[in-house]
């Protein structure tokens, strides 16, 4: 334990105290003498004393817990105390640290009780430091016990150490209570006013002092037996005494012989009784406490090792995060260069030319600014199992020329050859994720263009395996170049997140984050990713996925010019240059846009022109009246259900987009806008709902279409 976990010390330390009443204390100490000492006032109630002399010297910290471990209080007070001038603690400091035992002090008075007792101490080392552990075991019980004994009529039995200090009180009244007997323990023989014990005593002495010898000694005319048997704790010895008068046992001269061994029977059981009760109530719950903390420090030492080895793990976590955040970094100031630069030198030119040629620029590199963060985002959903895949009906075909379209001016800009082939017709027509199947064969291609200097790119696809009857298939799709190539040694970083690799890595930009996904990505789709790659050569990547064949011919979105004039729209957003990009690209397409900047100025507006409006784009969060509370207004309080709602906002979660559709929202759009996709979307609900623009009655602007009105 830490020196300064009192929560976790009384966790440990608490059943053992409950179990061994006789154990008064706990100590935990360090060899610079900073201490926890855990004990219990006459109320049944923990308290838990810090110091730390060197610290803060003349002070203790004193925390107070419940019967049953519940914290009450806490306080500061003065204390003349170290734990440096304590018996266990220079008995500990005496010995090596790797002597693995119980050692046992003198008797002495206890300071936090004022109790006779005895201390014993285990010592360890952890951490580079000396650790202690002491508990002290009061003579009070023991008295109470050896006080109560009687062995015959007139018999008892008592305790003493090797230097004549009875520590176990023999019968007598004045030994009957914890303050009587705390008022003679640990006094001499002779202080203690017992007189046939003390003759006893000294008469085994006389006889050079033997083990479980039997032995006769007379006091005022009166026979007496005794036997002393010895226990050893640690270097402390103890003899239990037992003695009793003969004429307890002796009512006949005549059976004389007979009743004396049953005598020295009787006396030796009594010997074996009571020295049988010391080692069960002082050794044996210091041999478990020895071997609990013997087993802890075991696992302390474990412990220590597996967080050794946990923090030489999160210190290459973090050198990987720190090198991922720098290089996040760069990639993200790069783009947000050319954007401010370009802006600026957008500003002050008249060249319509110059203009158009920055504002390309710009748009490139917002592009790359949003794919950086579409990346950070899918990784985050990834590992939160946010993100889903979809299945449905799409064109592979379709699918692989967006990727070519995508993907061919990085090609052109680098002269490289790109290739991308078609399936056979019989597989165009599938059904799974077409959105990350692209995003894959758009890293995958994006990658081979970044790291291929000269020669080409191909996308080619192979049939692995097709069942014609159960209209299934699985797909191997290939991105091989002829750029630089992955060492050998660096194979296993290849799918790593936040990993660069090769003498090239600083080379060439990129965040690390792209084969991660596409391997997650793939996965995800129940497909497998794999490599091949040779220095000077080039690099293959291949994946294979599961689809299914569809014989039903797919309707695909016309990618024609967009046709929405006329369409009015109601744009709902609390930050100015939002609703300034949103109606200029409406306006681009003639489209009516209106303003309103935030839900409740919304919801007032539809509420008197309810009429006027067939889409609203509606942002989430916002102040006064947020877009989720907003929709559920116009839907259920104003029962607008002719007008589109589509949510137009940063918040991208998969509990997000439930939210806007439990709201009432038809659709979801992600900032950043994108004028093809943000166009495309309106223009899908458009061709769903037949815009009527010459219809009188505007309320029927928007319709669902009836399929069986043809």
């Amino acid at each position: 334990y830490d020196i300064g976990d009192a929560n976790g010390f009384l966790r440990f330390f608490r059943p053992i105290l409950l179990n061994a009443p006789d154990i008064t204390s706990v100590a935990f100490s360090d060899e610079n003498g900073n201490e926890l000492l855990l004990y219990r006032d006459q109320d049944g109630a923990w308290l838990e004393r810090a110091t730390n002399p060197e610290k803060k010297p003349g002070l203790a910290r004193l925390i107070s817990w419940t019967h049953d471990g519940k914290r009450i209080g806490e306080r500061t007070f003065s204390v003349d105390y170290d734990a440096r001038t304590r018996p266990w603690f220079k008995l500990a400091a005496s010995i090596d640290e790797n002597e693995r035992k119980v050692l046992w002090t003198e008797p002495f008075v206890f300071r936090s009780t004022g109790d006779p007792g005895i201390s014993a101490v285990v010592t360890w080392a952890a951490k580079g430091r000396r650790h202690h552990l002491a508990t002290d075991l009061r003579f009070i019980e023991l008295s109470k016990f050896t006080s109560a004994l009687s062995a015959g009529k007139n018999g008892f039995a008592a305790i003493i150490n090797d230097s004549g200090h009875v520590i176990g009180l023999p019968k007598d009244e004045r030994f009957s209570d914890s303050q009587g007997i705390k008022s003679y323990v640990l006094k001499s023989v002779d202080e203690i006013g017992a007189p046939i014990l003390a003759e006893g005593y000294r008469q085994w002495k006389s006889l050079r002092p033997q083990n479980d010898r039997l032995f006769n000694f007379n006091i005022n005319g009166t026979e007496w037996l005794g036997v002393f048997t010895k226990k050893q704790l640690g270097e402390q010895v103890w003899w239990v005494g037992t003695f009793a008068p003969e004429a307890d046992f002796l009512p006949s001269l005549s059976s004389h012989a007979p009743l004396f061994s049953a005598l020295i029977i009787l006396v030796l059981i009594f010997a074996w009784f009571i020295a049988h009760f010391v080692a069960g109530k002082f050794a044996k719950p210091l041999e478990e406490l020895e071997s609990q903390v013997s087993s802890y420090t075991s696992e302390l030492e474990l412990r220590e090792a597996e967080a050794l080895e946990s923090v030489k793990q999160l210190e290459a976590n973090a050198k990987t995060r720190m090198d991922f955040l720098a290089r996040i970094s760069h990639e993200i100031r790069t783009p947000m260069n050319v954007i401010t630069g370009f802006s600026y030198l957008g500003a002050q030119t008249t060249s319509s030319e110059k203009k158009s040629e920055y504002l390309e620029k710009i748009s490139g590199a917002a592009v790359r600014v949003a794919a950086i963060v579409e990346d950070l985002l899918n990784v985050s959903r990834m590992e939160i199992g946010k993100l889903r895949i979809e299945h449905q009906p799409f064109n592979l075909n379709d699918t692989l020329s967006y990727v070519e379209k995508i993907v061919s001016f990085k090609a052109e800009e680098k002269n490289l050859k790109l290739e991308v082939h078609r399936v056979p017709s019989l597989l165009n027509r599938v059904s799974g994720d077409a959105l990350r199947l692209s995003q894959v064969i758009v890293n995958l291609v994006s990658n081979a263009i970044k790291f291929t200097d000269e020669g080409s790119v191909t996308v080619y696809t192979n049939v692995i395996d097709f069942n014609e009857d159960e209209g299934t298939c699985r797909l191997q799709f290939v991105v091989a170049d002829t750029g630089v190539g992955i060492p050998e040694s660096d194979f296993d970083k290849v799918f790593k997140p936040f990993s660069q690799f090769g003498s090239v890595k600083n080379q060439y930009a990129g965040v690390g984050l792209g084969l991660s996904i596409c391997r997650q990505l793939v996965e995800m789709m129940n497909g497998t990713i794999s490599f091949e790659s040779k220095v000077g050569v080039g690099s293959r990547f291949m994946f294979e996925i599961p689809l299914r064949v569809l014989d039903e011919e797919i309707t695909l979105h016309n990618e024609s010019k967009i046709q929405l004039s006329g369409l009015r729209v109601l744009v709902v957003d609390d930050h100015e240059a939002n609703l300034q990009v949103a109606g200029s690209v409406l306006r681009s397409v003639d489209c009516f846009a209106e303003f309103a900047r935030d839900g409740k100025e919304a919801v007032e507006i539809l509420e008197k022109r309810p009429l006027d409006f067939d889409i609203v784009l509606m942002d989430i969060q916002m102040p006064n009246l947020n877009g989720i509370d907003a929709t559920r207004e116009i839907r259920d309080r104003l029962q607008l259900e002719h007008i589109v709602i589509i949510a137009l906002t940063a918040y991208v979660s998969q509990e997000d987009r439930v939210r806007c559709f439990n709201a009432g929202m038809d659709d979801f759009l992600a900032k950043p806008i994108i004028p093809e996709t943000f166009l495309g979307a309106i223009q899908r609900w458009t061709e769903l709902f037949q815009l009527t623009q010459d219809s009188p009655n505007r309320n029927d602007s928007l319709r669902p279409v009836d399929p069986l009105s043809s």
